[in-house]
């Protein structure tokens, strides 16, 4: 998540993060978002705050150049980050 204050667009927080090599989608129907995602990152506004979300890949969460990249964004945006882990029934 980061908090812009309504300053960037999606696009530009790509090219911040050097991650414009992924897709991103304004989708309205929201029951077809995860098909086809394995290239994708999920972004959502809140207020003044962007939130990106991982494909089901992983792929940015993987990516070992990023963290270097949010970095250099932390010096101009407050940066939240988390994962969850859900633990599966038997």
């Amino acid at each position: 998540m980061v908090k812009d204050y309504g300053e960037l667009e999606v696009a530009q927080l790509f090219k911040l993060l050097h991650i414009d090599r992924y897709a991103h989608l304004v989708q309205e129907n929201k029951t077809e978002a995860g098909r086809d995602s394995s290239n994708v990152l999920f972004v959502t506004r809140q207020n003044d705050w962007i939130q990106l979300m991982d494909n089901w890949g992983y792929t940015f969460w993987h990516d070992e150049k990023i963290r270097e990249d949010m970095e250099q964004l932390f010096k101009s945006y407050e940066l939240f980050q988390f994962s969850l882990f859900i633990q599966g029934t038997k």
